[in-house]
């Protein structure tokens, strides 16, 4: 087997795999990108899967808490449009 051949794909997996998390995290991307540099590195990507939700009411709004399961706080809110 061609070692180019792995290794591109192997290259093309790790890409598709990145991408796939930032769009499908819940929370956007200035929210994943915790360093503020503006590209969001594959550790940052990783963290962003340690995301768990909550239900809150703020401001007599439901709301959707996204929070990190490392320590709690809180990452991003949605409210429903009222």
């Amino acid at each position: 087997m061609n070692i180019r051949l792995v290794a591109a794909s192997m290259a093309l997996l790790l890409l598709c795999g990145y991408g796939i998390i930032l769009f499908k995290s819940p929370i956007p991307y200035d929210v994943v990108d915790r360093d503020n540099s503006g590209i969001v590195s594959i550790l940052e990507a990783l963290d962003s899967l340690d995301i768990g939700e909550r239900e809150i009411i703020l401001n007599s709004r439901n709301c959707i808490e996204y929070y990190w399961l490392k320590d709690g706080l809180p990452a991003h809110t949605n409210c429903t449009q009222s």
